[in-house]
């Protein structure tokens, strides 16, 4: 799913994309994919729904990690099964809850906002001991990556209407600067200036989101 549309790179410029127009329609949705792939390599990390991820954990069955998972992929939004292996086959006798409520499972308790996982009492020692299926992501692209994917695409098109100028000219490249005698000088800065703060409203997230 691309995070931004050749309608939202239209805005940004006040110019309407078609199937006969130049840049085509087609031609801006490869610039926003080339944003995309920008962003998504910037970041360390994309901005999509992740279903049903199986992720395999060590197990520390001593100290203060004893008993936790931290999972390798975040923002996380539930689990669907946490698993242990007993030596001989995957076990699925857990349960999100308190032991007192469930006596007969090995409960767990999920920190959404740290994406980890903590065993009341399982104590489980060993490589991959540990299986996880759960979803991770975002439901919706946020506002501001939307944005940059739309802005820096815009800055492609610009690029591309100026011809042989901008021949060479790359997503992302924000050193560039547009001929002042050109046609396209106050768009173009201030598309330098709109995908510089956007990045920089990135820069501020990427620790929080990451993937292993």
């Amino acid at each position: 799913m691309a995070y931004s549309t050749y309608s939202d790179v239209g805005k940004l410029l006040n110019i309407t994309f078609t199937a006969s127009s130049s840049p085509s329609n087609d031609t801006v949705a490869g610039f926003i994919n080339d944003s995309d792939s920008f962003i998504d390599s910037f970041c360390g990390h994309d901005w999509t729904l992740h279903n049903d991820t199986v992720e395999y954990a060590d197990g520390l069955g001593y100290g203060p990690r004893a008993g936790l998972i931290i999972l390798k992929h975040t923002p996380l939004i539930s689990v669907t099964t946490v698993e242990y292996y007993s030596g001989t086959e995957w076990k699925n006798d857990t349960y999100e809850g308190m032991p007192q409520d469930y006596p007969d499972k090995q409960c767990y308790y999920v920190y959404l906002d740290d994406g980890t996982i903590f065993f009341h009492k399982l104590r489980m020692t060993g490589r991959k001991v540990y299986r996880v299926t759960y979803t991770w992501g975002y439901s919706t692209v946020p506002t501001y990556v939307k944005d940059l994917s739309a802005c820096l695409a815009a800055l492609k098109v610009i690029a591309y209407l100026s011809g042989p100028t901008f021949a060479n000219y790359s997503v992302g490249d924000l050193r560039a600067e547009y001929p002042s005698e050109g046609p396209y000088t106050h768009q173009w800065k201030s598309m330098v200036e709109l995908a510089q703060r956007l990045m920089w409203q990135l820069s501020a997230r990427r620790p929080l989101v990451h993937v292993g």
